[in-house]
């Protein structure tokens, strides 16, 4: 079995660490599971950590992938953000559209997140995209009940160092356009504005 070798002092070495040193790397890095047969036709629920906000969308959707662009990894404060795209008539705010904060991260790309706990919900531009909604993958209650899962990875010379990201996953990658500015944040640090004052 191929252990993992890593170097910790004896007296930190406690029966919960050892076992996880012993453990083998394939038990650490397992392979991706294959995808299950997913559904073309239903509803499918999403919304905020707290429960303040509550939507849900019809299937089918339109794309997945994730995204490595500066601009969404600061905003939500990952190393990479993974998006499903659906049209705009298609989905539902059920509850807690009151509770939804609009931060413009751009001058016509907006996202809007719950007030009460900060999660990222949606990612819109009624300018590039006036058709669809981005939403946040990981809001989704159920994921096995979307008919994709992410098949892209976007802005690809934006990823940071720190976020591994499996070279084997097979997804291929659209590297960042060089009119992106690749590594900074769109508009500099101070690009969005609250909807409420304009500033």
């Amino acid at each position: 079995m191929d252990q993992l070798k890593v170097a910790v002092p004896a007296a930190a070495a406690g029966a919960g660490l050892m076992y996880l040193l012993n453990r083998s790397k394939a038990e650490f890095c397992p392979k991706v599971p294959e995808k299950p047969v997913l559904p073309t036709t239903g509803t499918v629920e999403f919304g905020c950590f707290c429960g303040a906000v509550k939507c849900e969308f019809s299937l089918p959707t339109i794309f997945a992938g994730h995204c490595h662009c500066s601009v969404c990894r600061r905003i939500s404060g990952a190393g990479y953000v993974s998006w499903i795209a659906v049209n705009k008539s298609q989905v539902k705010i059920l509850q807690g559209e009151d509770h939804l904060h609009t931060f413009y991260s751009s001058p016509t790309g907006y996202r809007r997140s719950c007030k009460e706990c900060m999660t990222p919900i949606f990612c819109d531009d009624d300018t590039v995209h006036p058709e669809f909604n981005d939403i946040n993958f990981a809001t989704v209650y159920e994921p096995d009940k979307l008919d994709r899962w992410p098949h892209d990875h976007w802005f690809w010379t934006d990823r940071c160092c720190w976020a591994s990201v499996d070279p084997n996953d097979g997804i291929p990658r659209a590297e960042t356009d060089p009119k992106a500015s690749p590594g900074k944040m769109a508009g500099g640090i101070r690009a969005g504005k609250c909807s409420q004052t304009g500033k």
